[in-house]
């Protein structure tokens, strides 16, 4: 780890004035009239350059070094152009773009080794930009993301949610922002993703193993958060977002500022959401309050050698929860024995006896969760080939309070220091490797009344190789990754001065790899094909826990002894697009081998603070998971839009022939897009839609922890436009999820067990202003 940090520090502090400079400019028109389109994004991600035309539809990007780069073009209603450009000297293109009626858009896939077209990548991905996650009714990221084929999550209501990709979740769901992967003690039932929802400018979805990538933890797949591209140079802009939901009367409001200066670029945010506890259709589900406050910056260099951009982000939240003993505490909804506010700033306040629904204090229980991050991510031109090398460091800390206020009953810090390194080396004949190494390290330390996991320290460090080539309309891919992990418990004692765990040593090896295709078949065809191991290290709860689980009233024991999870799937997909159809069927099967999961030991009990517990112990079986996702899209005029999706996963434990917990139930979500030409001048952009989202009886539970659910249907509807006001432009937004108040418990809900029913109607108003300060 410490070699691959200085190596790191020694290249950002290398001098890259020598390299030749490139320019690339041309025009963007509409394909077949000719005319320019103006305010058209040109884009050059591996480079995080970014211009837009003139009212000519010309662009000029200057101070580019030379070599070979995707370049992708967009402009609002056409679709989407990506091309790999040579860039030397003074290049010049002219790129003509094709009006789009099919939400089916091709676009630059940045999660996989280098920026690829979306049709070259062998991968199945999913792509969801800031319009589309500030415009859908969603309290917190992974709900906006929940909707997509393949995509779930798993609640402790609104404000907590772990993503669940074809029926993994966990620790076996990577999310990455910046290259950094985010390490908040994910292995926690109640533990969801400390991220600022407002500071997403898009989101990929990597569905499927990508160790080969990534490492440990992507075996069911990544969510990859991409910021914004820094402005084109002179430029200096903001924007102002703000949303607000009936149900809970979530309030959300952001504040952005960034710019451009010679190449010295720079943003700022800041974000602030409180809500009071949601409304189900009988009544308010108690002490569901919370409070998040988000600062995040960014200062860098774009010259003709790359890019160094320094990343820092704080998350401060406070977030009520609800376990088996305090459940039965509240006499009604919306009425807590204890409260407590904590303020933005994490400070508490007078306890109250009562507290009514709309009530914003949080109440007791309450997890009080903050975390730090800083990553240095930078991209070097050596010539014909790049170097990508990333550094991130994130401090985790997180308290829970269960009975008072001025205690915490669980404290945990976690930090973590990672450092990532990408060489892509321009190759020959159409080859394009890329070589990999890897390293991280964490630390954690216990403290409070309780004790859910011991002190322990984790090194791990990884190698991977990855090959592309394309010949002609067919694109293939393969790699191989081997990975090493150390786990090394501490001796820990509870707060009785007791030893709670023992310490111990594990080490973990793991060979990983991957093929895959990509082949365009022509007359609107494209097949894709990918089989690829996975592997994943316990966990640390899995490995050592040794208390209570509250949430579900018994006593777990974790299993020292455990090994890796190694995973195999195979999945293809068929694609169709024509003038105004288009469609996409994905299929896959995952066979995971020591698949790790909880046992009862039969009529074994322990008693722990007089009560009489069952006992649990983390044990292995082989298990295998197959589904698949269907997309249809039909545009049959310029102003109408139907899109349909279909998701199913089955998991089965081959060992039991059980089925595996917390697996979605079949979906199937259809919405119709109105998008009138209303001839207004000050309106633009103006769209309506209304949808059906259908989830049907989940059957196939675990019956150790898992009772059948019913399904249900959901009307959902929305309104968007774009106000013309003048210099700033205006978008508003109007969504309502559950239009009929429609009384349903998900399958994936942790309050199921509680009899605590989902949201009702919620009708959620939002308002963004860019605003240019040139």
């Amino acid at each position: 780890m410490k070699y691959i940090i200085w190596i790191l520090l020694s290249i950002t502090c290398f001098p890259f004035s020598s390299y030749s400079q490139a320019v690339l400019s041309g025009k963007v028109l509409e394909a077949g009239s000719g005319r320019p389109l103006p305010g058209a994004s040109i884009s050059i991600p591996d480079l995080a350059r970014q211009t837009l035309s003139d009212e000519q539809g010309l662009f000029t990007l200057r101070n580019l070094p030379e070599g070979k780069f995707t370049v992708q073009v967009s402009f609002l209603g056409y679709k989407t152009y990506a091309e790999r450009v040579i860039l030397k000297d003074f290049t010049e293109k002219t790129f003509s773009l094709h009006v789009s009626l099919l939400e089916m858009r091709e676009v630059v896939v940045t999660a996989s080794a280098s920026a690829s077209e979306d049709r070259t990548n062998s991968v199945s991905v999913e792509s969801v930009s800031r319009e589309e996650l500030m415009s859908r009714p969603s309290a917190n990221l992974v709900d906006a993301l929940s909707n997509l084929p393949g995509v779930s999550q798993i609640s402790s209501g609104p404000a907590v949610s772990k993503p669940v990709i074809r029926g993994l979740s966990y620790n076996r769901v990577l999310t990455v922002n910046n290259g950094i992967k985010q390490e908040g003690q994910q292995w926690g039932d109640e533990h969801g993703l400390e991220f600022d929802l407002f500071s997403a400018d898009r989101v990929e979805v990597l569905r499927g193993p990508a160790s080969l990538l990534y490492g440990s933890d992507a075996m069911g797949g990544v969510i990859n958060i991409l910021d914004p591209i820094p402005l084109p140079d002179g430029e200096l802009k903001g924007a102002i977002t703000s949303r607000y939901a009936s149900n809970n009367g979530l309030t959300g409001t952001s504040l952005m500022l960034e710019g451009n200066q010679k190449g010295l670029v720079w943003r700022g945010r800041g974000s602030y959401r409180n809500a009071f506890s949601y409304k189900t259709p009988e009544g308010f589900a108690p002490n569901t309050s919370f409070n998040e406050t988000s600062f995040s910056g960014m200062l860098g260099l774009n010259k003709k050698w790359g890019y160094s951009h320094l990343n820092v982000s704080a998350y401060k939240g406070n977030l009520g929860f609800l376990e088996h003993e305090h459940a039965g505490e509240h006499e009604h909804a919306g009425e807590h024995e204890h409260a407590v506010e904590h303020d933005h700033a994490g400070e508490e306040h007078d306890h109250a006896e009562e507290q009514d629904g709309y009530n914003r204090k949080v109440g007791l229980p309450l997890q009080e969760v903050g975390h730090i991050k800083a990553s240095l991510s930078n991209n070097f031109i050596l010539g014909p080939n790049q170097l990508r090398a990333n550094l991130g460091f994130q401090q985790n800390k997180r308290r829970e309070f269960e009975h008072s206020a001025d205690e915490a009953d669980i404290a945990m810090d976690l930090e973590t220091w990672t450092a990532d390194l990408k060489y892509f080396m321009g190759g020959k004949n159409g080859f394009e490797p890329v070589v990999g190494l890897s390293g991280s390290r964490q630390e954690n330390s216990p403290g409070g009344e309780e004790l859910l996991i011991p002190a322990y320290r984790s090194t791990e460090a990884g190698a991977f190789v990855y090959l592309r080539k394309e010949l002609g309309s067919l694109a293939l891919n393969a790699g191989a990754r081997f990975d090493y992990r150390n786990v090394n418990v501490k001796t820990t004692e509870n707060a009785a001065g007791e030893q709670q765990f023992q310490g111990f040593q594990r080490d973990f090896s793991n060979f990983s790899g991957s093929i895959g295709l990509a082949w365009d078949l022509g007359s609107g065809f494209l097949l894709k094909a990918n089989a690829g191991s996975a592997f994943r290290a316990p966990n640390i709860s899995e490995l050592a826990a040794n208390g209570e689980h509250h949430g579900v009233e018994r006593f777990e024991t974790g299993n020292a002894s455990l090994r890796s999870e190694q995973s195999l799937q195979l999945d293809a997909s068929i694609g169709y697009v024509s003038g105004i159809f288009g469609m996409e069927l994905n299929g896959y099967n995952n066979t995971i081998y020591h698949y790790i999961y909880l046992r009862g030991l039969a009529g074994d009990s322990i008693q722990h603070e007089g009560e009489v517990l069952p006992v649990y112990r983390y044990t292995q079986a082989n298990a295998r998971l197959s589904g698949l996702e269907a997309v249809v899209d039909l545009h049959p005029f310029r102003w109408l839009h139907v899109g349909s999706s279909f998701s199913l996963v089955r998991g089965q434990n081959k060992e039991t022939g059980s089925d595996l917990p917390f697996i979605p139930a079949a979906s199937w979500n259809n919405e119709i897009k109105i998008e009138p030409d209303l001839g207004a001048a000050m309106l633009s952009s103006t769209y309506f839609t209304l949808g059906l989202s259908s989830t049907f009886d989940q059957k196939h539970v675990d019956a150790a922890f898992e009772v059948p659910a019913a399904g249900y249907h959901l009307v959902n509807a929305s309104f968007g436009t774009t106000l013309l006001t003048g210099r700033f432009p205006i978008n508003v937004f109007i969504s309502a999820n559950n239009l009929f108040n429609v009384k349903y418990i998900s399958h994936m809900s942790r309050y199921r067990d509680l009899g605590i029913l989902n949201a009702g109607r919620n009708v959620q108003f939002g308002i963004h202003i860019p605003f240019d300060l040139n």
